[in-house]
């Protein structure tokens, strides 16, 4: 007789693999709309280096992310990825206008956006700091 497994989805993992996608999600674009990324790392006054320095580390944490290897590493470099996004473009911010979820502009939707990826990202790399982050 054999015994079925639970399968049961903890918050964490919903989080993990919700931060996996929409960060996915980011990289694609930025690779689809490569010049126009280009255009508004230029705006503040970053090389096409820096964006593809940034797709890269949004793939690759994505993608350990999603499988649920070396979290708290992906974790912290989204979270200083987003720490220097936001540095960026709160000096700069424009109350008036409301950008795409999916690229870092002065609008306020958009700070409030990533303030919550970094609020997420926050929480898991706590939970993941744990022995067990299951047995909570």
């Amino acid at each position: 007789m054999t015994q079925k497994k639970n399968h049961k989805v903890s918050y964490q993992d919903t989080i993990r693999i919700c931060l996996g996608l929409i960060f996915a999600a980011a990289a694609i674009g930025r690779i689809i709309f490569f010049q126009s990324g280009i255009a508004e790392f230029a705006g503040f006054g970053l090389g096409a280096h820096t964006l593809l320095l940034t797709i890269v580390v949004e793939l690759i944490t994505s993608l350990l992310l999603l499988c649920n290897k070396y979290v708290r590493v992906a974790a912290g470099l989204l979270i200083l990825l987003m720490l220097f996004g936001l540095a960026l473009v709160i000096p700069e911010m424009n109350w008036s206008e409301i950008a795409s979820i999916f690229s870092i502009t002065a609008s306020p939707a958009d700070i409030f956006l990533h303030v919550l990826y970094l609020a997420l990202l926050v929480l898991l790399c706590y939970n993941y700091s744990q022995k067990d982050p299951q047995k909570k």
